[in-house]
């Protein structure tokens, strides 16, 4: 061979070896157990390409560019990673796994190939700005004391002993360097301490690794000798979108690290943020404009009973935000979660045991209109009620609590009877039981500031035999207060009215009643949570959680209605009233009632979850199967809903004379309502994988899982009758405006012709031979019993598509009994199974874009209060439910597909699009008109369907000079409609579903300074035009009441002082949105108030 082509072969070679790389280019950093994986066989797409150095490294070039995969063979295991690459790019992927973790931590950077550079067979990136970094996230602590050393000084050592200035430790021991992918030596040294160098510190880029160093005191010599040891640290990705990115469903998830930027302070408030999601009494969560019926919970895999009796659904906003690590809603139904995900799969997750020990201490005070003007309070209460605790204040008295379960009335020498007809002994306990309650009205007083304070601290222990036992327990208190000034009208409608005028015939309504409500809630939460786990080794790890949730609520609301009886002529000549009554007229034939009503409500959640994660090897390393994965669990639940001494009096007068007592069933009474509900919950899921095989790789997934729940409740309603009352008498009492002027002992009688006083009712007229059946009673009993089995498994087909395909077997048995003494065998109301298929599908169509499709089939189960034939009522819209024993389960068939777009690790765009095809579905349903409730009940309808799409972006743009700014958002339009029959007595008969908008919008805006350590941040939400009450199309009613959009804003600035302490600064509601409802065809207001806007300062100390 001549010079010239000697010369041609070592430019050549040059190129290839020294100079930049013209065609696509891998360069792959494994570790495992944080250090380098030597010796590695490298797969590209099957074909063996060479083993990585003793750095862990591998370069490899001169393939094209697109989807590809790589194999990593080490000695325990094979690891397969699917990646794109353009041509004249370099894929830098960095691999990390930890033994008997079936995961692996991976990320991808892609860089310009003319900014890389091989030199001596090391891989060198010329353009630092397409150089992805690293984070070493680390702690010093005191090798004696085990506590954190403050002021340590963490230095990089360089070659030839050279280092750099350092950086110190915080006063929690804690550090954070950044620095490109390499090995690293890090030197501590403090004056009180030995130096330590921790060796072989492996950075990768865009992970974070995060190490422990503990310090021994210097000796009594004053010697400073230097130890060095080997590190050993944990790796995984800092990116808060690869949850979403990598899922094998639809799935929005949110990341809890945030909430503090967003002033959230419970699961209800920060939830509503998630594309689709809206809030209704801002505590229920309606998915894709679909209540709770088609919803289903998890909180740490498991299932909660609700706290309120008359709902399936837990409260959000029981949960605070500070025990949360994360939240996932699952939009396409899989196997392995419940067979009710029809709109989404709610799981939360409580915050895990930390490594490093911490204690937090937040409180906060705010103050807005409500604080501003004076409420209305119950004239007496307990001693401890700032607490949320009713101290026994408001206990049902003794006397009364005899009385559950006796039969009042009857011939007590009947055959078969139990009664105590109208004997001595019986007309004395009806007195002595009128006297012995307690009645107190309202008066207006000073509201106080919002106030709330929360603790959260952890910690962990390594033994010596490398066991680690971890605890983490949280804190929180929150008292608040809401004071609005409510106008609701009421309308009647009437129907071909000639104009006396024109002579035309049309339609007019009319405005028959008005009522202004002063309504004040004190709301008091309460909440703690102690968790624990112990880590035996690598594979095997238990643990128990403990939560309690309280949440109280205080109200008291004093309402002035004002009752129109000439409808029918203002209609008639258009007489057009003031929608504000105090501007009517003075007018004696306007009836005025005014209504006082105190409540007291206690909802209590307490839960305990004991729990393992196990892993065991079925084959040697790069055999067919990896780990086998297991997850158990064995839970307790209990919830309790205690409304005790519920009290309402109700005057009437007009609007020139005084409002005298109304005494009757539903205007006057005492109430006791309690129920209280037992779960206990089983769940075993197993996870093995498939190592790949020819382009394929699986995962099988199986598990079982069981829920029983038993609920037992009553209701005590004590009323007053006044027909043994004398007319002077009568005369005397209606002059008092005071209950507690009323109800004296002087004013109560035993109900005989003689007595001559008010006189108490209670029990009913049915003598316990007669107590069968399940019709009636102040008594229940429920019963209720899921099983779950199901069989799913993943797939990666090609590097190019994923699959889910999964099967569900799920029953439901429900059994119930409603008494007035004692209970019967329970009925059975329903007992059935379902068999639910899932798909999904995703087209990885390169590493920015990705396609999703699934068909699934759920079920809505009929819930105990829609089954039980008991009436529930609702003070507050005078609406009544019962149940309907005749129900049956709805299928529903669901169909979502999204694309996705990732143009960077930090931001993401999709767009998507849904439907759901019900049948049977379960809908409110009119029965009938009340002298003060309307009645409804549960019906299946033929068929529904919801349609919608929905978008979601999120970015962050660094401005450089520590400046950032970050724009997220999503925007959801929704469709519905059920087809009901034309005897529904509805005014619609196809109209949307209840609760759900026409669309929802939320928009978040924040700006930081990063060396200043200041953060501000905007909020905003929309909700769409929303169906708030079905009409029944009887009588004189006019139409469905809708309530307009609403806008919400919020501003937050947050400054961090040092390392410990942060301030934030927040209003809300800024814009004070009027909340206005209206009847649909006409236009006219329904309800309307402002609640105006909330400030707060909240003030968190780390220490």
């Amino acid at each position: 061979m001549g010079a010239k082509q000697n010369n041609l072969l070592a430019v050549a070679i040059g190129l290839l070896t020294a100079g930049p790389l013209y065609a696509a280019g891998l360069k792959v950093d494994i570790l495992v157990n944080g250090q380098p994986a030597v010796g590695a066989g490298i797969l590209l797409d099957g074909t063996s390409i060479g083993e990585s150095n003793d750095n862990g490294s591998f370069w490899h070039q001169g393939f094209e560019g697109g989807r590809h995969t790589l194999t990593l063979v080490t000695d325990r295991e094979r690891i397969p990673y699917s990646f794109f690459v353009e041509d004249e790019e370099a894929a830098i992927i960095s691999i990390s796994q930890e033994d008997g973790q079936s995961d692996i931590q991976s990320v991808i950077d892609r860089v310009p190939l003319s900014s890389v550079q091989v030199r001596h067979g090391e891989v060198e990136i010329s353009d630092r700005q397409a150089a992805a970094v690293g984070l070493i996230s680390g702690g010093v602590y005191g090798m004696e004391t085990g506590g954190p050393i403050r002021n340590a000084i963490i230095r990089i050592v360089g070659p030839a002993g050279t280092k750099d200035p350092g950086i110190r430790s915080d006063r929690n021991g804690e550090f954070n360097i950044e620095l490109p992918k390499g090995s690293y030596d890090l030197q501590i040294t403090h004056p009180d301490y030995m130096t330590r160098t921790l060796k072989g510190v492996n950075v990768l880029g865009s992970m974070e690794v995060s190490v422990l160093a503990e310090l021994p005191l210097k000796t009594a010599d004053g010697s400073n000798q230097i130890e060095e040891v080997v590190a050993v640290g944990s790796y995984q990705p800092f990116n808060p979108i690869d949850q979403e990115r990598m899922a094998t469903s639809v799935m929005d998830t949110m990341d809890f690290t945030q909430i503090a930027r967003f002033d959230d302070s419970t699961v209800s408030s920060a939830l509503k943020r998630v594309v689709g999601v809206s809030m209704e009494d801002s505590r229920y969560a309606i998915v894709r404009g679909m209540k709770s019926r088609y919803q289903s919970t998890y909180f740490n895999g498991a299932v909660l009973p609700a706290t309120d009796p008359s709902r399936r659904d837990l409260p959000l906003d029981i949960f605070p935000a500070s025990i949360m690590q994360s939240l996932s809603l699952q939009k396409s139904a899989t196997a392995d979660v419940p067979g009710t995900a029809t709109a989404g799969h709610i799981d939360m997750r409580s915050r895990p045991t930390p490594d490093d020990g911490f204690f937090k201490i937040s409180a906060s005070v705010g103050y807005g209109k409500a604080n501003s003007e004076q409420g209305y309070m119950s004239r007496k209460h307990g001693g401890y009620d700032w607490t949320g605790y009713d101290d026994g204040f408001r206990d049902m008295p003794d006397i009364a609590r005899a009385s559950k379960g006796q039969y009042f009335f009857g011939d007590p020498d009947s055959e078969g009877g139990n009664g105590l007809g109208d004997s001595e002994e019986f007309l004395r306990y009806r007195e002595e039981l009128g006297e012995s309650f307690e009645n107190y009205g309202i008066y207006k007083s000073n509201l106080p500031a919002d106030v709330s304070i929360s603790l959260a601290g952890g910690d962990s222990l390594l033994t010596d035999s490398g066991q680690r036992l971890g605890m983490i327990g949280a804190l929180r208190y929150s008292n608040k207060w809401s004071n609005d000034e409510k106008i609701q009208n009421g309308f009647e409608l009437f129907e071909d009215v000639t104009d006396e005028e024109t002579g035309d015939v049309r339609d007019l309504i009319a405005l028959t009643s008005s009522k202004v409500t002063f309504d004040t809630n004190n709301v008091i939460d309460l909440s703690m949570m102690l968790n624990g786990d112990w880590q035996i080794n690598a594979d095997h790890t238990l643990g128990l959680n403990n939560l309690l949730l309280r949440h109280t609520t205080s109200s008291a609301e004093y309402e002035d209605k004002y009752s129109l009886n000439s409808g029918y002529y203002i209609s008639r000549n258009n007489i057009v009233m003031p929608e504000d009554p105090r501007d009517w007229p003075l007018d004696s034939t306007i009836e005025v009632y005014q209504t006082q009503s105190i409540d007291w409500i206690e909802e209590q959640l307490l839960s305990h979850q004991l729990w393992g994660e196990h892993y065991f090897a079925l084959s040697d390393a790069g055999g067919l199967f990896g780990n086998l994965k297991a997850n158990w669990q064995l839970a307790r639940s209990s919830t309790e809903y205690d409304r005790p001494n519920a009290q309402r009096y109700t005057y009437k007068g007009d609007q020139v004379t005084d409002p005298g007592i109304q005494i009757g069933t539903s205007t006057t009474y005492s109430l006791w309502e309690y129920s209280e509900e037992d779960g206990n919950a089983s769940s075993i899921d197993l996870e093995l994988p498939v190592n790949e095989t020819g382009d394929i790789a699986v995962t099988l997934k199986t598990g079982i899982y069981y829920l029983d729940r038993t609920r037992d409740g009553y209701e005590d309603r004590y009323s007053w009758r006044d027909n043994k009352l004398s007319d002077e008498k009568a005369a005397i009492i209606e002059t008092y405006p005071d209950p507690e002027d009323i109800f004296t002992d002087e004013n109560i009688g035993n109900g005989s012709n003689e007595s001559d006083g008010l006189y108490v009712n209670y029990g009913g007229s049915l003598a316990d031979v007669d107590d069968t059946g399940i019709d009636s009673g102040y008594q229940y009993r429920v019963e209720q019993t899921t099983n779950a089995f199901y069989l799913q498994t993943d797939w990666t087909l090609w590097h190019t598509v994923t699959a889910n395909i999964g099967i569900r077997r799920e029953s439901f048995r429900v059994e119930a009994d409603q008494y007035y003494f004692s209970p019967e065998p329970l009925y059975e109301l329903l007992d059935e199974e379902k068999t639910l298929p899932s798909l999904g599908l995703t087209w990885l169509i390169n590493d920015h874009w990705q396609l999703r499709g699934a068909y699934s089939k759920t079920v809505s189960w009929p819930e105990t209060f829609e089954l039980l034939p008991r009436t529930y009522r609702d003070i507050e819209t005078l609406t009544a439910y019962r149940g309907n024993p005749d129900l049956k389960p709805a299928d529903i068939k669901n169909f979502d597909m999204r694309l996705e777009w990732y143009p960077t690790d930090r931001s993401s765009v999709s767009l998507g699009a849904y439907r759901k095809d019900m049948d049977n579905p379960i809908e409110n349903s009119f029965d009938s008109i009340g002298n003060d409730y309307d009645y409804y009940t549960f019906v299946n309808v033929d068929s529904g369907q919801v349609t919608g799409w929905e978008m979601d972006f999120r970015s962050e743009f660094d401005m450089g000079y520590s400046h950032t700014i970050f724009v997220q958002g999503n925007y959801t339009d929704i469709e519905s409609e059920v087809s009901l029959s034309e005897d529904s007595k509805e005014s619609d008969v196809n109209r949307t579903l209840q609760g759900q908008p026409d669309y929802i919008f939320n928009l978040q805006l924040g700006y930081d300074h990063i060396a200043s350590g200041q953060e501000l941040t905007l909020v905003f939400n929309r909700k769409g035009k929303e169906l708030v009450i079905v009409t029944p199309d009887a009588g004189t009613n006019v139409t469905n009441v809708y309530s307009e959009p609403y806008d919400d804003l919020k501003l937050i600035y947050t400054k961090q002082f040092g390392d410990d302490l942060k301030v934030s600064l927040s209003g809300e509601n800024i814009l004070d949105s009027e909340k206005r409802q209206y009847y649909d065809k006409y236009d006219v207001s329904y309800l309307s108030y402002k609640s105006g806007p909330k400030y707060k300062m909240k003030i968190s100390y780390r220490f």
